[in-house]
């Protein structure tokens, strides 16, 4: 049986791949003396660092509601995806940067280059199938094949977070690689310098980008326009429903929605009827809808 992806996994992946990328990184760069290596050892350690702060923001946002936290705790997960984020940004990429300009600045040879040229395949092979694995999720998750429209329409920010982590650490290993190749064809050390710094703008861009996305759902986003749509077609096959005025939605956590909804009956009712009505309304929405955290129907007559 084909083994399911689920946001638990996508995690844990993410956090290994990382530690492994810590490890072999440190190890090549002390053999090469590469500050590319250097900057790849960083980008490790900083990447399971934010791995870290994923897996405890998706682990408490899973808690029960209690009376202090009467919605529950799903939004917790954006507090530690924006510590993970700030991380990738201030220290990852600064310091990348930094060790990049140094050593255009001051040249310094390299040692042990084949060490240096594994360390990038493996990292280019392990963080590629850890985005792998996120991009199917996110894909899964809006049943599309779209991979950018998945992207931005998705709610699974921790995912989205892991994805953007193993892209950086793919596209690093890659831009590595090229730098290495022409190190190698040149003679000329300054390209490990270069290929430092462009792993430090790649990573500063993609934290950017994370960034925007990230305060969109802590302001409050509200669900795509095809959830909308599902809900209020939900809405108007139940019994007793004659209109939907309104219907209002915001994220609580990465994969639940709180839900408003505003709907018209007919006058003649008794507040039983009514009753019966809003009840069956609610389940027919719970059914369809698994991301339904918590509804409030309304009356608009």
């Amino acid at each position: 049986m084909k083994k399911q992806i689920t946001t638990h996994r996508i995690l844990w992946t993410s956090f290994f791949v990382d530690l492994l990328d810590v490890v072999m990184n440190i190890g090549v760069a002390i053999l090469t003396h590469s500050v590319v290596m250097l900057s790849e050892a960083l980008q490790g350690f900083a990447d399971l660092l934010t791995s870290g702060f994923l897996l405890i923001g998706y682990s408490r946002s899973k808690k029960r509601a209690d009376g202090e936290f009467q919605f529950g705790y799903g939004k917790e997960i954006y507090f530690w995806t924006l510590l993970s984020v700030l991380a990738m940004f201030f220290v990852t990429a600064t310091l990348s940067i930094v060790f990049g300009y140094n050593r255009i600045i001051k040249p310094e040879p390299i040692i042990n280059t084949p060490f240096m040229f594994a360390g990038f395949a493996v990292a280019f092979a392990t963080n590629s199938y850890a985005c792998l694995l996120s991009i199917k999720r996110l894909c899964k998750n809006m049943n599309s094949k779209n991979i950018w429209q998945s992207f931005k329409r998705s709610a699974l920010i921790e995912v989205k977070t892991a994805s953007v982590l193993d892209l950086m650490g793919t596209l690093s290993a890659f831009f590595g690689i090229i730098a290495f190749i022409i190190l190698m064809l040149t003679g000329d050390y300054r390209y490990d310098g270069y290929g430092a710094l462009i792993i430090g703008i790649n990573i500063a861009c993609m934290s950017v980008v994370l960034m925007i996305e990230l305060r969109s759902f802590i302001a409050g986003k509200s669900v795509s326009s095809q959830t909308i749509k599902t809900i209020k077609q939900v809405a108007l096959a139940t019994r007793g429903v004659r209109g939907v005025s309104d219907i209002r939605t915001m994220h609580q956590g990465s994969e639940k929605f709180m839900l408003n909804i505003d709907i018209t009956v007919n006058d003649s009712l008794t507040a039983h009827e009514i009753g019966v009505i809003i009840d069956t309304l609610k389940v027919n929405l719970m059914s369809a809808i698994k991301n339904i955290r918590y509804i409030q129907v309304e009356l608009d007559n």
